[in-house]
Order: structure tokens, then C-alpha cells, then sequence
């Protein structure tokens, strides 16, 4: 991924560029890997076994503060919410969507390489490339005010309102129960015609689409 050294233009929505959106869908099956889980498979397929594959157009662009290296990024009300990665270059940010200033900006530890971030009832959290933890945060401080533990790579980072959503870089959604100590509730193995999307990576959830 590489960003200009100046500034980078933000692509709201858009910013998922040539990227399946993908329905899911609430048929399951069950699996002998997992056996308090539910593992199901999401298909890109249509009635018409076509692959649903979306168009994306910009509707509106922001200029934003450079360097940033965005792993994660999500928005609430005027507020941008940045996760930059980076081993020892790492921070999450604060700024306002339509004009830019960053209002707050928190380093992470060199030993850390941040990735995906979502704002789940009203707190944010962000989630670690390799390290198996992730990180909660007041959204009007960035005071960090909790942690969690997940097993496997942390990638992308939406919700659902119920669960965080976790991608790991395979074809695997994890979704996380906060409410169960971040247990995992599910999997869901994304599939297209041709077999498995491995390496699902920034991750958006709305209407029941990712």
C-alpha cells in the first residue's frame, strides 16, 4: 500500500477499491474443527450463481494529514478515526473529517503493528497484526481503557452490533462476543465460484453487507 508523502485523498466507502461486498447469508453447516461453534459459509453467488460483485463511485473526498500508513479507519459523526501501522512507526489518530486537524494522536509501542479499529458502543478498539491482543480506547480521549485477547492475525476490524468481525488474512470472518469475554462466537468461510477469498483484509460492515 503506498501513500503519498504529502497527502493522501480519502475515499469514504470507496475506500474498499475493486473489492467483493459481500452478502451474508444465514444458511450454516456444521464442522467437526470447532464444536461449540457455528462455521458457515458465505457465498458471493446470486440466485443466477453470478458473483455479486459491486461497483463503488466517490460521492465526496477529504484531505487528510500525512505520514499515515492506514491499516484501519472509521468515521463518527465529524470525527475520522485513523489506525497507521508500523513497527515502531505505529499511532492512532483523531482528526476531523471535513477539515483535516488532527484533535488527538496516541503513539503505540515499537513492538506493535496496528491494524484494523471499529467503534463498538461507543468505545473504540483496535486490533494487532501478530501479537494476539487488541486494544480499547476512549473515542474522546484515546485514553486507552481496556484490552482483549483473540488467537490468530489481526487484520480487518468491523461490527455488527453484536460482535467484532475479525479478518486474519485468510478466507475466514471471526466474529468476537464482548459480552463473552471475546470468545468466538462463529466463522464464516468466504466463498466465491472459483473457491475460497483468501486475504480479506479492510473490512466494512453496513445493512448487513461486509
Amino acid at each position: 500500500m503506498s501513500i503519498s508523502k504529502k497527502k493522501f485523498v480519502l475515499f469514504i466507502f470507496a475506500a474498499v477499491i475493486c473489492v467483493f461486498i459481500i452478502h451474508l447469508s444465514h444458511s450454516q453447516k456444521p464442522t467437526t474443527h470447532h464444536h461449540s461453534l457455528h462455521s458457515t459459509s458465505l457465498s458471493l453467488i446470486k440466485s443466477t450463481n453470478q458473483a455479486s460483485i459491486y461497483k463503488a463511485s466517490i460521492v465526496k473526498q477529504y484531505k487528510q494529514k500525512q505520514p499515515t500508513f492506514v491499516q484501519g479507519i472509521v468515521y463518527d459523526k465529524d470525527k475520522l478515526y485513523t489506525s497507521s501501522g508500523g513497527y515502531g512507526k505505529s499511532f492512532i489518530r483523531q482528526s476531523s473529517l471535513t477539515t483535516g486537524k488532527i484533535t488527538r494522536q496516541r503513539h503505540i509501542r515499537k513492538s506493535l503493528f496496528a491494524e484494523g479499529i471499529t467503534i463498538f458502543h461507543n468505545k473504540l478498539y483496535q486490533i494487532f497484526w501478530h501479537q494476539q491482543h487488541g486494544a480499547i480506547y476512549n473515542t474522546s480521549t484515546l485514553d486507552k481503557i481496556g484490552q482483549f485477547a483473540y488467537q490468530g492475525q489481526g487484520w480487518g476490524l468491523p461490527n455488527n452490533s453484536r460482535y467484532l468481525i475479525m479478518s486474519n488474512g485468510s478466507s475466514q470472518l471471526v466474529f468476537l462476543d464482548p459480552k463473552h469475554k471475546f470468545s468466538v462466537a462463529k466463522r464464516h468461510n468466504i466463498t466465491a465460484p472459483w473457491g475460497p477469498i483468501d486475504n480479506l483484509n479492510s473490512l466494512f460492515y453496513h445493512d448487513h453487507i461486509i
